[in-house]
């Protein structure tokens, strides 16, 4: 592939394409029978402490700041204030 061809622009996607490209976002469901054997497979894979300890990071999310938990918890008291108000 050239540069050329990554750099054009494309005009808007028929509704052809968007269908077709919804389809196949899609994926096929996966068996009762072959999410047992993914997790037999899984079962017997030993995790050190680092593994569980980035395991367990990720799944909490991204750390807030002292700053941006006070902007969201000042947020939700006006929220709450002007939903008093409209009520």
């Amino acid at each position: 592939m050239t540069t050329e061809k990554i750099t054009k622009k494309r005009g808007p996607r028929s509704e052809e394409v968007k269908a077709k490209i919804s389809a196949t976002k899609m994926g096929v469901a996966r068996t009762d029978e072959v999410k047992a054997k993914i997790s037999a497979t899984k079962k017997g894979i030993p995790r050190t402490q680092a593994e569980r300890d980035a395991i367990s990071a990720g799944k909490r999310g991204k750390p807030l700041s002292v700053e941006h938990r006070a902007k969201i918890s000042e947020a939700l008291k006006l929220r709450k204030q002007l939903s008093a108000e409209f009520a």
